[in-house]
């Protein structure tokens, strides 16, 4: 980042997307307006660092979960995939805003992230903690994990993004979730859709929550916005002491149909009838 004139950066490594994360967390620079595009694949499998999620997530103390606007550093430009997976992120799980991206103002597209181990306190999810932006076309695999034991803030876990104000088109969640704490809400896609928009979207992860009042959902755990053709496969497990219908639920066998991607999700997905390809479910054409 020499030359803040730029409009498009290229990423081509790990330690050029941990650099990025470096300078909007600690150097205050948000990226609106710039463009951020992968060039090739980036594997963390071996790192031994934790990866710091890009957007820093700080919650308030004194209600139960809001983001404190003043502490926290959103990510605000367009972060573009590229059809280039990233592989085996880790986090640490004490922080209270995590995946990928912490806390995303911007727009996050053809992004998949494969082999990961997202882990977090408060809002957790594979791509991202908190949306308040767009995220499209984009794919997670790998688990999912909030654990939080503080009495006042609740835990909302999901396979894309943990918390949802913003929108998400075309997604899906391959991986397993799991929460646990006062209250909490784990979800296959989202944890809490709150006031967000959830399209096109599917999910055939589990989802095992244990907390003391617990909300869990094949799609969502809690929904206060909108959720539209976005399903998820009815065979898997789904635990919490209150189960949500949000979603439409479907069998592996419907799911993996030709008619299901075609009539359902829309030309954005290719059905391959190819079981060695995302377990035979429907793929995001940009990742071919």
């Amino acid at each position: 980042y020499q030359h803040e004139e730029d409009t498009l950066y290229k990423i081509k490594n790990a330690k050029e997307l941990a650099g990025l994360a470096h300078l909007v967390n600690n150097e205050e620079i948000d990226f609106k307006g710039k463009k951020i595009m992968l060039t090739a694949s980036i594997d963390f499998s071996r790192s031994p660092n934790l990866w710091k999620p890009i957007g820093l997530g700080v919650l308030r103390n004194d209600v139960p979960c809001p983001l404190d606007e003043e502490k926290s550093r959103p990510f605000k430009g367009t972060f573009n995939g590229n059809k280039q997976p990233i592989k085996g992120i880790k986090t640490d799980d004490q922080k209270e805003v995590s995946g990928l991206f912490g806390v995303n103002r911007g727009i996050i597209k053809n992004v998949s992230l494969v082999d990961s181990s997202i882990n977090g306190k408060y809002f957790v999810g594979g791509v991202a903690g908190f949306n308040i932006g767009l995220i499209e076309d984009s794919g997670y695999a790998g688990s999912v994990i909030a654990k939080s034991n503080v009495e006042n803030k609740n835990a909302s876990t999901g396979g894309v993004v943990g918390i949802n104000k913003g929108k998400i088109f075309r997604s899906y969640n391959t991986g397993s979730v799991s929460s646990s704490g006062i209250y909490s809400l784990a979800g296959g896609v989202v944890g809490y859709n709150s006031l967000g928009t959830i399209q096109n979207s599917y999910n055939i992860g589990s989802v095992n929550n244990n907390g003391n009042s617990s909300y869990s959902g094949g799609i969502s755990a809690w929904n206060s916005g909108d959720i539209g053709h976005s399903y998820y496969n009815k065979e898997i497990k789904i635990k919490g002491q209150t189960i949500s219908q949000e979603g439409d639920a479907k069998t592996t066998a419907e799911m993996q149909n030709l008619q299901f991607t075609e009539d359902l999700l829309g030309n954005y997905f290719l059905q391959l009838q190819n079981k060695k390809i995302n377990k035979g479910y429907p793929i995001l054409k940009f990742r071919l």
